[in-house]
C-alpha cells in the first residue's frame, strides 16, 4: 500500500528478513501518488472505488471525496439540499470544483431559491438536465450539453456568451416550439435532439426540420426522439426522404426515460447517438434500453461497502487470519 503505516497482521509480514527495509519506508511524490489514486477512481468508474481509497488515509480522502460530487441530482425530496449547500459554501474551491454535470428532477418548485444557490456554487459543471421545465438560471454557467425546455434557455442571456459552448442540445419542447430556439445565439451547436411524443412524426413538422437544418450551418446531427412504435418505420423512412439531409436521424425510445439517451453520470458520452450507425446514414435507430443515469445515494453505497468488507473478513477467518498480500 503506498505510503502507509502497517498494523498486524500486515507489520508481521513487511518484517520479514525476505522483505527489503526500503519498500516497506518507499514513498511516491505526492503529485503522482494523487495522480495514481485519481486514475484508479477513473478508470472504474465506481462510487465504490472511490469510498474504498477514502479508506486508506487521510490524504486520500482529501483527494477523492470531492470526486464524488461530480454528479448532482436535485429532486423535490431532496431533504439534504441545505446540508449540501452548507457544506459546498464553507468550501467551494475544494468541492465545487469538481461538480460537472447537474440534473434536476420532475415537479421540482418553480424559481426554488436553492437551485439558483447551488447552481452558482458550480462554476465548472458543463452539462445540465433540467427536467423542471422552469426558469432555471443558468446564466452563470458555461454549459456544453443541456436537456431541458425552452424556458431555460430562455433563463440565460445569450448576448452575454453563456451559451457560446454549448455543443449539445437535447429541447424537451413539442414540435410547435422547435423553431422558437435562438438558434443564432448558439456558435457552437454541433448536435441537436428534438422531443416528438407521437409514433408518428406530422408532414406539418418537415418545414421545421429542414429550416433548423438550414439555419444551423455546423450542425453534425439533428435527433428526432420518438416513442417506439410498431407503427414507426414506414413514417419515418417518409420523413428522412422528405427532409433528404444526412445529418439527420430518427430515434425510437422509451419516452418517460428519453433523456437518458443523452447524457449519462461519466463524461464518455460524446453524442446523442448509439455507436454503429454512421455506416448508415438513413438508418432508424431502435433503443429498448436507454443508456442509464442513475447515481447511487451515499446511503446505498456505504452499506453496499460494508457487505464487502464483512464477507473480506469473512474470508480471512476461513484462511486462519491471515489475508493474502497483492502486490
Amino acid at each position: 500500500m503506498v505510503g502507509s503505516s502497517f498494523s498486524p497482521p500486515f507489520a508481521a509480514i513487511f518484517s520479514s528478513p525476505f522483505m527489503s527495509p526500503i519498500a516497506v519506508h518507499l514513498r511516491l511524490p505526492l503529485d503522482l501518488e494523487r495522480m495514481i489514486f485519481e486514475v484508479a477512481v477513473e478508470d472504474r468508474d465506481s462510487d465504490m472505488t472511490a469510498l474504498a481509497i477514502m479508506l486508506v488515509a487521510q490524504r486520500c480522502r482529501a483527494w477523492i471525496e470531492p470526486l464524488l460530487y461530480r454528479t448532482l441530482v436535485i429532486d423535490q425530496g431532496s431533504w439534504g439540499l441545505r446540508l449540501l449547500l452548507r457544506t459546498l459554501e464553507a468550501n467551494p474551491l475544494h468541492y465545487a470544483r469538481h461538480i460537472k454535470c447537474i440534473r434536476i428532477e420532475h415537479y421540482f418548485a418553480r424559481n426554488e431559491k436553492s437551485v439558483g444557490q447551488l447552481l452558482s456554487l458550480c462554476p465548472q459543471a458543463v452539462h445540465l438536465v433540467d427536467l423542471s421545465y422552469g426558469p432555471t438560471p443558468i446564466r452563470h454557467l458555461a454549459l456544453e450539453r443541456i436537456c431541458a425546455s425552452r424556458d431555460t434557455l430562455l433563463g440565460c442571456e445569450p448576448q452575454a456568451g453563456s451559451l457560446s459552448r454549448l455543443t449539445h442540445l437535447h429541447l424537451l419542447d413539442p414540435p410547435h416550439y422547435w423553431t422558437r430556439i435562438p438558434y443564432t445565439d448558439l456558435p457552437s451547436l454541433t448536435h441537436l435532439a428534438l422531443q416528438n411524443y407521437r409514433a408518428d412524426i406530422r408532414l406539418a413538422n418537415v418545414p421545421r426540420i429542414q429550416e433548423i437544418l438550414q439555419r444551423c450551418s455546423r450542425l453534425e446531427r439533428l435527433v428526432v426522439v420518438i416513442p417506439i412504435s410498431r407503427q414507426q418505420d414506414h413514417n419515418a423512412r417518409q420523413i428522412l426522404d422528405l427532409v433528404d439531409d444526412g445529418r439527420l436521424r430518427i430515434l425510437a425510445s422509451n419516452m418517460s426515460q428519453s433523456y437518458k439517451i443523452w447524457i449519462e453520470c461519466g463524461e464518455r458520452q460524446l453524442s446523442f447517438i448509439p455507436a454503429g450507425d454512421e455506416d448508415e446514414p438513413r438508418k432508424i435507430v431502435q433503443v429498448e434500453t436507454p443508456l442509464q443515469f442513475c447515481p447511487v445515494s451515499l446511503r446505498d453505497m456505504t452499506t453496499a461497502f460494508r457487505k464487502r468488507e464483512d464477507e473480506k473478513k469473512n474470508a480471512r477467518i476461513g484462511m486462519g487470519g491471515v489475508e493474502p498480500v497483492r502486490v
